[in-house]
């Protein structure tokens, strides 16, 4: 892949995560409803690139050890550092600002850790470490197909969960069965996502077959759309159903002028830094701007929401995000995978 498509992939990170933060920024007030609230949608932006990294990476030649070993350095020690940070701001918050009821027990701090507190039903200790759930999920799988040496079944597999998921919930089906599969498999509601991301870079990279691919991504944007219309149904969203298909519609053209070309102007040194602290930013934002920064702006400072958000919460998160990104990701990055790919552990 040439440095551009790279580019342009980290300028959709940094776009995606902004989304994110604004809403995150926006939530609960009046001010979402002025195009804030669609950043909900910026986590389905995170997993159309996932899919298409990972895929990319497992067509390269990766082993299963290489990949698990990069998979490790790339996400935890980065959200060891967000969770540390953001533990530290809900002690803070807790005890400084007298909110009792925010305290967060020393166990469920460590059990966060794991990055696998879903399955021991403990609450996440930020809002957005959910996806990390959804993102594991796909890894294990992908993991366990390198294992088996099944990889190339994986858009069939994964059209599979689409098929099953899809019968689930049109029929209503809730029984013991299928209620646990749902736990252990939070990636079914997104599974489109990440096919569609593969099958994007399937068109990037074999041009001769491209009509099959983009069968594949038409087909999982209608389970994605699919899926979108039997969760809204009784549901309290921030947007509608029909806003929410609109996004989905602008995040495949976004990916079609991607895989196609197109998409060069989007990359500059503003998107192409956002996209690399993006991961920094995801984690550590939420509480911290939800909670802290813009109440304190806005309640006692008496500062607009806009002046609050873009000169003070913005700032401090990128700050933040940048220090943990430059002084604890990539250096501990580097030097972990390394270590491990040389001793081979």
């Amino acid at each position: 892949m040439n440095t551009q498509r790279i580019n342009e992939l980290d300028a959709l990170r940094g776009v995606a995560a902004i989304l994110v933060v604004l809403f995150h920024c926006s939530m609960g007030r009046v001010e979402a409803k002025y195009g804030f609230v669609y950043g909900k949608t910026g986590v389905d932006l995170f997993f159309l690139i996932s899919g298409f990294v990972i895929y990319k990476s497992i067509r390269e030649n990766e082993t299963l050890k290489s990949f698990m070993i990069k998979r490790f350095c790339r996400l935890y020690p980065t959200y060891w550092a967000g969770v540390f940070i953001t533990y530290f701001f809900i002690l803070s918050y807790s005890y400084l600002g007298n909110h009792p009821s925010m305290y967060i027990k020393f166990s469920d701090f460590l059990i966060n850790l794991s990055m696998f507190q879903n399955y021991f039903k403990v609450a996440n200790l930020d809002g957005p470490y959910w996806t990390l759930s959804v993102e594991m999920n796909f890894y294990i799988i992908i993991g366990l197909l390198l294992f088996f040496r099944k990889l190339k079944y994986f858009i069939l597999i994964g059209i599979g969960l689409c098929v099953y998921n899809a019968i689930v919930l049109a029929y209503s089906i809730d029984n013991y069965m299928v209620n646990q599969i749902s736990f252990f498999l939070p990636i079914l509601m997104y599974t489109p996502l990440f096919i569609a991301g593969m099958a994007f870079y399937r068109i990037f990279e074999n041009k001769s077959s491209n009509w099959t691919n983009y069968g594949i991504v038409i087909t999982c944007f209608l389970f994605k759309m699919f899926f979108l219309k039997i969760d809204y149904i009784g549901e309290n969203s921030f947007i509608s159903f029909e806003e929410h298909i609109i996004t989905q519609f602008i995040y495949f053209m976004l990916f079609i002028a991607f895989v196609n070309n197109y998409l060069g102007f989007i990359a500059n040194k503003v998107t192409l830094f956002l996209g690399r602290i993006s991961y920094s930013m995801y984690l550590i934002h939420q509480f911290l701007v939800f909670y802290i920064i813009l109440p304190f702006a806005i309640e006692k400072l008496k500062i607009n929401f806009y002046i609050a958000t873009f000169c003070f919460a913005l700032p401090v998160v990128i700050l933040i995000a940048t220090f943990i990104t430059y002084r604890i990701e990539i250096p501990l990055n580097n030097k972990i995978r390394t270590y491990l790919l040389k001793n081979q552990l």
